[in-house]
């Protein structure tokens, strides 16, 4: 049961890594302004929670952030 649970883990690291590569040349692209109060998160960050999101089925934003808090490995893999 857990090398499948690896397997997918895998998968999923690997899907972030290819979502962490689209979001640096679409950050690349858009001019950086210096205006207001500085991001909290990465725009990758914030595509791979959201993916995450739909990944697990969960429903609300409160719920999403309890399920990240207790996933480890995420939090190490998008950097939080």
């Amino acid at each position: 049961m857990s090398k499948i649970i690896k397997a997918q883990n895998k998968k999923f690291l690997k899907l972030l890594c290819i979502i962490k590569k689209i979001a640096e040349t679409t950050v690349q692209r858009r001019k950086n302004s210096k205006r207001g109060r500085q991001r909290k998160f990465s725009l990758f960050q914030i595509i791979a929670c959201l993916f995450y999101k739909v990944k697990r089925g969960i429903a609300s934003f409160r719920e999403l952030e309890y399920r990240i808090n207790q996933d480890t490995e995420f939090k190490k893999g998008i950097g939080i």
